[in-house]
């Protein structure tokens, strides 16, 4: 390996700028559930109707956004940071010694049949809100990485034998592969409110965006992975597409309940990894929620699973968060995430926002759950 699998990893989170969730300092910290309770620019993203969920005295809103997520049940990190040390010794030919072979060879068994999964991203958004027509612009990118090592067991007949005598990285037949994809986003949500019945007001909106999707998909030896091979031409491939997110909000008093469907226009991206593809499918999402003054309550389900290529598993979340404050000043954020399809840990979240006179927000999140599941997130915004 040229440079440690650690550093791979933070590249596979900073290759794009991203998440419609979990990157959002905002939503985030309270599981991502705000598809019925999110505002004006938040929930827009998640919820194409919030575009026109606004109070009065709102123009304009900017907001970025960045943010990682980390999965690495196994610790492949730690261990494969540690045996690329070893590795980078023995880069070019030189005695092989007894106490580094065994350490190698001990570390091709921790990694062997592991495997850490990695998002991240960020988001840059801008909305308009008004009794016409409100609009929310987003670009928004979203990266997915896997990283599975494959251990060759002829390696540690390798060791033992060259122990004591010249041996090179490159010998070894053990490889790693990374596979994800990146999915580029660049659309407006437009929304309007109506009151179609006596009691409530309904809000209705659609996102109409433009798609670029990425799969990568890398695989090399230990001794010769070079992470600056995965976005290279060769180990990617990508399609440029149209499609839409449609939602509805109902409101009533302080209750809210919500519908979404994403991706109505849906895609397959071929990949170079065998037999599998990035399958970009239509999504349906239910929501409820709960506001006051003081307090905000939202869960979410979706209905329907979606595909991750990174995995090559279904997820299907479920999610519950609370906010606590007044939407002047701080706010104190409390969230729950579950997978129904048991892909991915579950997972708690804590965030803080300051928002001295709703003018300027600063919004910090984090998440963690078990098996060395962790992630961060950030916002900085204005309005008026």
């Amino acid at each position: 390996m040229k440079k440690p699998l650690l550093a791979l990893l933070i590249t596979g989170v900073s290759m794009g700028v991203y998440a419609a969730g979990d990157s959002n300092g905002r939503t985030s910290g309270r599981a991502d559930s705000a598809y019925s309770t999110g505002d004006f620019i938040d929930g827009a993203l998640l919820n194409p109707s919030l575009a026109a969920n606004f109070r009065e005295g709102d123009n304009f809103a900017l907001n970025i956004n960045l943010g990682g997520f980390a999965a690495d049940p196994s610790e492949l990190i730690d261990n494969g940071s540690d045996l690329n040390d070893l590795l980078d010794r023995y880069e070019y030919p030189r005695e092989l010694s007894s106490l580094d072979a065994s350490d190698i060879s001990n570390y091709l068994d921790q990694i062997e049949g592991t495997q850490a999964y990695l998002t991240g991203g960020g988001n840059l958004a801008l909305a308009f809100p008004n009794q016409i027509l409100s609009a929310t612009v987003f670009v928004r990118t979203d990266v997915k990485a896997g990283v599975l090592p494959s251990i060759d067991e002829q390696d540690h007949n390798t060791l033992s034998t060259q122990t004591a005598e010249r041996f090179q990285s490159s010998e070894l037949n053990s490889e790693v592969a990374v596979r994800g994809s990146m999915v580029t986003e660049v659309g407006i949500a437009l929304a309007q409110t109506y009151h179609f019945t006596e009691t409530g007001h309904w809000l209705l909106g659609v996102t109409p965006k433009q798609v670029r999707a990425e799969t990568f998909y890398y695989v090399d030896k230990l001794g010769t992975f070079d992470e600056d091979n995965i976005d290279k031409d060769e180990q990617t491939i990508d399609k440029t597409f149209f499609s839409m997110d449609a939602g509805v909000t109902y409101i009533k008093g302080n209750a809210r309940y919500a519908m979404i469907i994403n991706n109505l226009i849906g895609q397959n991206i071929d990949s170079l990894a065998p037999s599998e593809q990035l399958t970009i499918e239509r999504q349906v999402v239910a929501a409820a929620g709960f506001r006051l003054p003081w307090v905000d309550l939202d869960g979410a389900v979706e209905l329907t699973g979606a595909r991750q290529f990174a995995l090559a598993n279904d997820t299907q979340i479920a999610r519950v968060g609370a906010v606590f404050g007044p939407q002047s000043w701080a706010r104190l954020r409390l969230g729950y995430k579950t997978d129904l399809q048991d892909t991915l840990e579950d997972t708690y979240s804590l965030g803080l926002g300051l928002a001295p006179f709703d003018a300027v927000n600063l919004d910090l999140s984090v998440t963690s759950g078990k098996d060395n599941t962790y992630g961060a997130s950030a916002q900085l915004g204005v309005r008026f």
